[in-house]
């Protein structure tokens, strides 16, 4: 639901199963997120901690998971104070905590580790080569979409690219380029032939003999997250076996920052949290990533500076995890910048498609979201 009234707007609302034919309207946005909060309150007061669950209830959804899922909601609706309680909340429980090497959250070899709040276990009885299989066939072929040496049916917005700070170790170990090595080291990323027309050897110093088996990359950069290629050089079709990580501490942190960003707490601590750029900071001087103090590279004295950073993060910490698109569609502003379209031609919401309104009785035509 809460991807539904974040995309779409007010959306047909079903608390429980119907037994009669028939449609449902679209319902108010403020009655969908209503259930979701209620729901999210009820998961967070019986879930069990992390902490507490045995080995076997890997994929189940602790505490954690229910309270930073409330502050992802909260920031959707503009309630910062309940945002900032919510994600506080998740830091108070005291089981979570940013993992030294950013590409630890990619790798199979390292998942469901200190800073996964909630992901998707994988399993190959469920997964399988089957576009209809259910729930975490979306992380099997998401590898398989996204990797160079398959589909790379996900292209990288060149927006998306240039957001990176010069020497930020995150777009190395969110994207493959030309000379990057893979297969442990054992192969090397290489650039067709037609990317280099005037000369006799490939580039990163392979001969051509040397070159010839090994398979060419884009000219494009392409994704290295949800791949095994730092292991190997190729996958049976379509599996990884890569948990799909739906929130990652990391997102707890730069939303709490949002949240403190707008009560004012910009430099410093307040509202029993701490400040926005000591959360920003935090994220982004894991020992791996190292970079800079925020307040050297924006400016942290203005709300439109700090905001500017904030989305910067955002980018630079989650691209490719389906995590930007809310901060986006949250500041039209700033998708605007992205999108490079004009003001009026921006529109907050997806379009409802034409099935649903063909298959559903109680929506028309008129119903149908502005703009389209």
């Amino acid at each position: 639901y809460f991807q539904l009234v974040s995309l779409w707007g007010d959306v047909p609302l079903l608390e429980n199963v119907k037994n009669e034919v028939g449609g449902e309207p679209r319902a108010p946005a403020s009655e969908v997120y209503a259930l979701i909060l209620s729901d999210l309150e009820f998961a967070a007061n019986n879930l069990p901690r992390k902490s507490e669950m045995a080995s076997t209830m890997l994929g189940r959804a602790p505490r954690g998971a229910a309270l930073a899922l409330e502050g992802r909601v909260q920031l959707m609706r503009g309630e910062w104070e309940a945002a900032r309680a919510a994600f506080q909340a998740v830091i108070d429980l005291g089981e979570y905590r940013l993992m030294e090497e950013y590409f630890d959250n990619f790798r199979e070899e390292t998942e469901n580790n200190d800073e996964s709040v909630f992901e998707v276990q994988f399993s190959e009885n469920t997964a399988g080569s089957n576009w209809g299989s259910p729930g975490t066939a979306d992380q099997t072929w998401r590898r398989q979409e996204y990797g160079w040496l398959d589909w790379n049916n996900v292209l990288i917005n060149d927006r998306l690219l240039n957001e990176f700070e010069d020497g930020d170790p995150r777009k190395d170990e969110s994207f493959y380029q030309i000379c990057d090595t893979y297969n442990n080291g054992q192969n090397v990323v290489l650039p067709g032939s037609d990317q280099f027309p005037n000369s006799s050897e490939y580039a990163c110093g392979v001969s051509d003999e040397v070159a010839a088996d090994q398979p060419k990359h884009p000219a494009r950069p392409s994704w290295r997250k949800y791949t095994n290629y730092h292991r190997s050089d190729s996958h049976p079709c379509c599996t990884s076996g890569i948990n799909m990580n739906v929130m990652r501490y990391a997102e707890v942190l730069v939303g709490l920052a949002e949240a403190q960003i707008e009560l004012g707490n910009i430099t410093a601590a307040g509202s029993g949290s701490p400040s926005a750029v000591s959360l920003l900071n935090q994220v982004r001087q894991r020992p791996s990533v190292s970079m800079p103090d925020i307040a050297t590279v924006y400016d942290m004295t203005s709300k439109q500076g700090a905001l500017e950073a904030l989305y910067h993060e955002y980018a630079s910490e989650f691209a490719g995890e389906q995590v930007l698109i809310y901060p986006q569609v949250r500041r039209l502003d700033f998708w605007e910048d992205w999108a490079g379209d004009e003001a009026s031609n921006i529109r907050r919401f997806l379009p409802i498609p034409q099935s649903e309104i063909d298959s559903n009785p109680a929506i028309s035509a008129s119903d149908q979201n502005p703009g389209y």
